[in-house]
C-alpha cells in the first residue's frame, strides 16, 4: 500500500513540474491538489504499516 501511494505521488510530482514548465496554471493547480491528497496517503499508509508492525 505504502509502495503505490508513494508511485502516486511521484505521478502528480511530475505531473506539477511539467504543468509549471509548461505554464499550464489550471492544471498545475489540480495537480499541486493531487500531490496533497497522495502525500496525505502516503502518511495514512506509513502509519498504518507502523501500527500493524507493533502486534
Amino acid at each position: 500500500m505504502l509502495i503505490f501511494q508513494i508511485l502516486l505521488s511521484v505521478i502528480a510530482l511530475v505531473l506539477l513540474v511539467a504543468a509549471l514548465i509548461d505554464g499550464a496554471w489550471t492544471l498545475a493547480l489540480i495537480a499541486a491538489m493531487m500531490l496533497l491528497i497522495a502525500l496525505t496517503g502516503v502518511f495514512v499508509a506509513y502509519r498504518r504499516e507502523q501500527h500493524l508492525g507493533r502486534r
